[in-house]
């Protein structure tokens, strides 16, 4: 495994410990509305993405119905990328530690129907 491998498997990991830790610390009542949301850890925004308009340099991403669309068929789901996370933090660990928290963050206010505006009021930008 060369250090690039290393490095993103060590983001990975911090960035899973981070998310758990964030979702096991928030109130109860917004635990109870995101339960059905699975957050995914991944590397970067794949082709396909970029191609249906994700940007190559995104942080992050909500994808589905919000929590008051409960009946859809598509479970929500919240995706976070390590790699583009590490850039923006300048490869310091303690900033992506807080940008992976921030991000998904910003992500739980969009499934509870925050538009850009209404999480950037939250301090969640």
């Amino acid at each position: 495994m060369g250090p690039k491998e290393k490095l993103e498997q060590r983001l990975f990991a911090l960035a899973e410990e981070v998310v758990e830790a964030t979702l096991d610390n928030l109130p109860k009542e917004i635990a109870v509305e995101v339960e059905r949301v699975s957050v995914f850890v991944e590397a970067e925004p794949d082709a396909e993405d970029v191609a249906h308009g994700v940007g190559a340099d995104w942080l992050g991403i909500f994808e589905g119905a919000s929590h008051s669309f409960l009946d859809m068929p598509d479970p929500p789901r919240i995706r976070i990328w390590v790699n583009n996370l590490w850039t923006f933090a300048g490869g310091r660990e303690r900033c992506f530690r807080r940008e992976v928290r921030v991000t998904l963050l910003h992500e739980i206010g969009h499934y509870l129907g925050l538009d850009e505006a209404g999480v950037a009021r939250l301090g969640l930008e």
